[in-house]
């Protein structure tokens, strides 16, 4: 009887725990903090899933060192919908990074089926930042270093999401 007391017990103890760690809040970090204008980080992907979800936003398989996927949303009960994804891949080199971003970006441009248009074009003497719409969201690709950085977000916190990673 003890015996089935404590093995429930310790199924119901694995249990709560397992369901504390699933609702977890992510941990964030420096590219990814905790709170961006008018947006909580809810979600945070890295390594060989987030590659996986970087490859899948390419349509298919592009070299990179590592990757990392954030995913923000508004508090519904304020009535703030909006939403940011922020996905951010190291090349092995700047040359390599380079080379993704002005791939990627030709493609967008010049794919008459693609669902991006209005594609805006700033450079400055560090970078080259292309701002474009589709899809509901506006989005900004551009490279520092060996980081090539995609942000998508709802019109209404777009400016602010960017404003942090300039």
């Amino acid at each position: 009887m003890i015996k089935k007391r404590l093995t429930f017990t310790l199924i119901c103890l694995f249990f709560f725990c397992l369901s504390i760690g699933c609702g977890r809040k992510p941990k964030a970090t420096p590219l990814f903090p905790e709170t961006l204008p008018n947006l909580h980080l809810i979600k945070l992907i890295k390594g060989e899933e987030a590659k996986k979800e970087v490859n899948r936003l390419h349509g298919k398989e592009i070299p990179v060192k590592d990757a990392w996927v954030a995913y923000y949303r508004g508090a519904f009960f304020e009535g703030n919908w909006n939403e940011a994804t922020i996905w951010i891949s190291e090349a092995f080199s700047l040359e390599e990074a380079s080379k993704q971003t002005k791939i990627m970006m030709e493609k967008i441009i010049h794919n008459p089926r693609s669902p991006f248009y209005n594609v805006k074009v700033i450079t400055t003497p560090q970078w080259k930042m292309y701002i474009f719409w589709g899809m509901g969201n506006e989005h900004a690709v551009f490279q520092k270093q060996t980081m090539v950085y995609w942000i998508s977000a709802t019109p209404e916190v777009f400016d602010g999401v960017l404003a942090y990673y300039k």
